[in-house]
């Protein structure tokens, strides 16, 4: 949670980053559950893999919108975010569908191993979708929503992350 915390600077930001964890386990349990799979140790295996992609993927969209905003290129705040998220649906994309295509083999194979790595892909196909539309939809739209408010908390926190105590 400290290093999330050094990557955004705001708890309120950070807090957007770790809502996108249970959306992303929604679209797991969704898979999981159409799939026929029981929870087992590979399941669990795929929703911690699944967690961390959701949240690499909204630390990223997080940290373009803050440089956006650091570098004051537009003046109205929505047109920012807008522009921001829009530069980042190709990076997003390209991370969740090599993902997504390099399990796909794993779905579909019948050979040894394969009893424990389906339930593990699973999971983790099922929760990317989910997390992909939360981190290019719902992100900006919070994001914005944070900077309206005036939603910082920069400073409040960092005291205890900081070594000048």
């Amino acid at each position: 949670m400290a290093i999330l915390y050094k990557a955004v600077n705001s708890f309120p930001q950070l807090m957007v980053v770790f809502l996108g964890i249970p959306v992303a386990l929604s679209g797991g349990i969704i898979a999981q559950r159409l799939l026929g799979f029981n929870f087992s140790v590979a399941v669990w295996v795929g929703y911690i893999a699944l967690a961390g992609i959701a949240t690499d993927a909204g630390v990223l969209m997080i940290s373009v919108l803050n440089d956006l905003f650091s570098k004051g290129e537009v003046s109205h705040q929505a047109n920012l975010v807008i522009k921001g998220a829009l530069m980042r649906v190709r990076p997003i994309i390209m991370t969740v569908a090599t993902t997504a295509l390099a399990l796909l083999p794993i779905m579909f194979s019948s050979g040894t191993g394969s009893e424990i790595m389906k339930p593990m892909a699973a999971p983790i196909i099922g929760g990317l979708f989910t997390a992909t539309l939360y981190n290019l939809i719902l992100v900006p739209v919070l994001y914005l929503s944070i900077k309206e408010r005036g939603w910082y908390f920069s400073r409040l926190p960092y005291r205890i992350f900081s070594r000048r105590n």
